[in-house]
């Protein structure tokens, strides 16, 4: 199964999305920060990011850049609970995607669906 590399500044939320995830048979890498997810990158390989966009140090958005420059064609997934049509435009003119907090297990899985196999998803679900 894929791995996902969770980073955000909250513990509560990098467990609870490690949790969810773990749930849906994925496998979990959880950084504390942006520095901290650049590291984790260095050190190992993840199928997909799912970043905070709003974390103090470095954001989200510096994040994502430092993390697909490593790995150009990393998907990315961005999630915050502040200014989400905003954040959302923001993903989706980057190629990104985007999911809202609080996490919804099903919506999560449905993204991290789309962005591990587009080539599977129906056309009918992207509209």
């Amino acid at each position: 199964m894929a791995t996902v590399l969770v980073v955000d500044d909250e513990p509560v939320i990098l467990r609870l999305a490690e949790s969810m995830l773990l749930s849906a048979g994925y496998q979990v890498v959880a950084a504390h920060g942006g520095t901290a997810a650049v590291l984790k990158m260095r050190q190992g390989r993840a199928d997909v990011v799912l970043a905070d966009v709003v974390m103090p140090g470095t954001s989200g958005p510096v994040c994502v850049e430092r993390l697909t420059a490593l790995e150009p064609g990393l998907p990315v997934i961005l999630m915050s609970e502040f200014g989400q049509d905003q954040m959302r435009s923001y993903a989706y003119a980057r190629g990104f995607q985007f999911v809202p907090k609080p996490l919804d297990l099903c919506e999560l899985t449905e993204v991290l669906e789309l962005v591990l196999a587009p080539e599977l998803v129906p056309v009918e679900a992207l509209a």
